[in-house]
Formats: C-alpha cells, sequence, structure tokens
C-alpha cells in the first residue's frame, strides 16, 4: 500500500527553506530537529545548508550570537558531516566555486578554500600573494545587473548585502586587502574574462581600478574596464 493508506504513512507539513524560502515538505518530526542554540532551520538543499552556514557560521561560533556550540555537539555535527562526505552526500561546493577553483589550479596557483579571518570565511585566500576572491551568486549576493529595482530585493537578500557589506569593510580594515569579486554570470558564461581578471589582480598586487568582473568585458584577448561603472548593494 501507498501514500496515506500505508500504515507507516506520516502525513507532510509545508515549510519554507530558511535560506532561498523555497515552499517545501517535510515529516513533522523532522521539522523540531532544534540545535543547543534553541534555532530550528530546514532547508530544500544541502547547496542551501552550506549557503547558510557559511552565513552565520563561521567554526564553532554562531555568527548572529557569538555563543559557543556545545562541545559534544559540535563532535557529533563533525562526525555526521565528515561521513556524509565520505559517502558522497554532501558536496560543499557550487559550480561557480568549481570553476574558480579549476582557474587557480590551472594557472598553479596555490588556494584555500573558507579560509577564517575572525568572523567571516572568504571563498578563495591566495595564498603565496595575500589577496581574496569571493565567488558570488547572482542571487544570494544581488547582482545589480540583474536586479536593478533594489525595491524588489527581499528581506533575505538585504541581510545578504549587510553581510557581505560587513564582511568587506572588516577584510579591508584589518587585512588591508580588497577583495576581487568574481560573478556568477561572468565565471559560467565567461570563464576567460574571469581567468585574466585574476591574473591582472595578482600581477598588480591587488590594486585595481575595480573589483567586480560585471565591470569587465574581454574582447580580442583582451581585458578592458567598462565605461559604466555599476557598483554592488553592498558597497
Amino acid at each position: 500500500m501507498t501514500g496515506s493508506q500505508n500504515i507507516n504513512y506520516k502525513e507532510k507539513v509545508k515549510v519554507h527553506c530558511d535560506n532561498c524560502g523555497k515552499e517545501i515538505e517535510k515529516i513533522p518530526s523532522l521539522t523540531h530537529n532544534i540545535n543547543k542554540q534553541g534555532e530550528n532551520h530546514n532547508f530544500c538543499s544541502y547547496e542551501c545548508y552550506w549557503e547558510f552556514r557559511k552565513k552565520y557560521y563561521v567554526g564553532d561560533k554562531l555568527y548572529n550570537t557569538g555563543k559557543k556550540m556545545d562541545e559534544i555537539f559540535c563532535n557529533k555535527v563533525r562526525e555526521a558531516t565528515l561521513k556524509q562526505y565520505q559517502d558522497g552526500i554532501l558536496d560543499r561546493q557550487t559550480i561557480p566555486q568549481k570553476i574558480v577553483n579549476s582557474i587557480l589550479e590551472k594557472n598553479n596557483i596555490n588556494y584555500i578554500n573558507e579560509k577564517t579571518f575572525k568572523y567571516y570565511s572568504v571563498d578563495n585566500y591566495l595564498i603565496e600573494h595575500n589577496l581574496i576572491i569571493e565567488v558570488m551568486g547572482d542571487y544570494f549576493h544581488v547582482n545589480p545587473l540583474i536586479y536593478t529595482d533594489s525595491n524588489e530585493i527581499n528581506n533575505m537578500q538585504k541581510k545578504d548585502i549587510d553581510r557581505d557589506k560587513s564582511k568587506h569593510t572588516y577584510i579591508k580594515k584589518y587585512q588591508d586587502v580588497e577583495i576581487l569579486y568574481l560573478w556568477e554570470s561572468d565565471i559560467k558564461n565567461n570563464p576567460l574574462l574571469c581567468e585574466e581578471l585574476i591574473k591582472k589582480y595578482i600581477e598588480s598586487n591587488g590594486k585595481l581600478e575595480e573589483y567586480n568582473s560585471f565591470n569587465f568585458s574581454f574582447c580580442d584577448n583582451n581585458l578592458k574596464l567598462n565605461n559604466n561603472i555599476i557598483k554592488p548593494y553592498f558597497i
């Protein structure tokens, strides 16, 4: 027997993904997996889980409260996560991140993914150059070429903008580094542009006229800064 006629059937309830807001269905008991901070989170995918974790968690510390997680709980989380990695269930990296990693490897540029600077982790830390690259999803980080009307930005995106602004300010002030921002659309549609921009970023020791990939064009093997400069919402 299938569906509601099955004795093991459990009616699902509708909840929303805490990262992207997508409506999903879950068994009621699974909506009450509360952690040690008394928080209850629901996610539609592992990608959303990691995106949320990256925004609000650094190491063992909860970003928006600063509370230290219970050591036993932390160990259980690590063990469960490690097992999921070993079983091939979790893939932490997004497609744009994998593309950027492959560009760096192609050019023999040593890097660390998600290096932590106190409250913030960065996507790519270039070890030998002390430079930083951030891989910016068009939706989560609100690409201004796509989201041209600020009135259409939702509350979740506004929180991301605030988070990006805080990270940018902190890294610039305490690490003395201007972050290079590679945006999802450019990474997927014009990886050569991103590759040349990374090279220029390194060759100039991180000193560029502009740091967002959507303000550049790549034609006839030449990287060119566009005349019309557009600033991201977090600047």
